[in-house]
């Protein structure tokens, strides 16, 4: 598609769709935390593909000279959303490039530094529950 062809698009998903009965909000998964669901009527979803549409018109004014992003109008969003998608950034090579975060593997270290830290939590526990009742006991003695 061409930006005019884009840009037609964009302007009768104006004019047919109501602001006012837009809805969209984005939510956690009540199961998994890490996944999430996007609540919306028919509008709110027309009018945030709308806005994705704008933002691909705007990637063909970027240098990508630096991270740069573009700010998405969060007028359909529910307010009681968990969160807002309220940026786009632009990058300028394809899926195959992109490099996936590396996920943090615990080390030995990690595992034997909390196996101490716990430990020691412990011992100290067990010291002031000993204390006490050692105390109690000469006391009322």
């Amino acid at each position: 598609m061409d930006n005019a062809q884009i840009n037609n698009v964009i302007n009768t998903l104006k004019s047919e769709c109501s602001e006012n009965d837009a809805y969209l909000g984005f939510v956690f998964n009540e199961i998994n935390e890490f996944d999430c669901q996007i609540k919306a009527n028919k509008e709110g979803l027309i009018l945030h593909a709308m806005q994705l549409m704008e933002a691909s018109l705007e990637i063909d004014k970027r240098t990508f000279l630096q991270s740069e992003t573009y700010k998405i109008n969060n007028y359909t969003t529910l307010d009681h959303s968990d969160f807002l998608l309220s940026e786009v950034e632009f990058i300028n090579h394809s899926k195959k490039k992109l490099k996936r975060p590396e996920v943090y593997k615990q080390t030995f270290k990690d595992k034997l530094g909390c196996l101490f830290g716990f430990l020691i939590i412990s011992l100290i526990v067990v010291c002031l529950i000993v204390g006490f009742f050692t105390s109690m006991n000469w006391l009322f003695s």
